[in-house]
């Protein structure tokens, strides 16, 4: 992928995103966004070896979650106030990911 002055770079980084992940659409919902006390992590799918990381905006992965089925909760206790990112993985594939905020 080559930039140019003057390309759009929120239409490159979407295509990027979508080349990455592999679909237009995540197949995972959280809410709500913001949360100041638990957040709801919702699978379209159930998987048997889900993974959910969680990255501070310097990229270093302060939470690790495995779990099954189509749900799981994260909880404000883990993390400090700020923004983060998630990927969510099921067995070594990427199924969705975003960012999420913690007041």
């Amino acid at each position: 992928l080559a930039l140019h002055a003057g390309d759009c770079l929120g239409a490159c980084a979407s295509n990027l995103r979508e080349n990455i992940l592999g679909n237009e659409e995540s197949d995972v919902m959280l809410f709500p966004n913001p949360f100041s006390e638990n957040a709801e992590l919702i699978l379209s799918e159930e998987c048997n070896e889900c993974v959910l990381e969680i990255f501070n905006t310097l990229g270093e992965k302060v939470l690790s979650k495995y779990f099954s089925g189509t749900q799981t909760e994260i909880r404000h206790s883990a993390l400090q106030s700020g923004l983060y990112f998630y990927n969510v993985t099921d067995k070594n594939k990427i199924v969705g990911s975003g960012k999420i905020v913690a007041e």
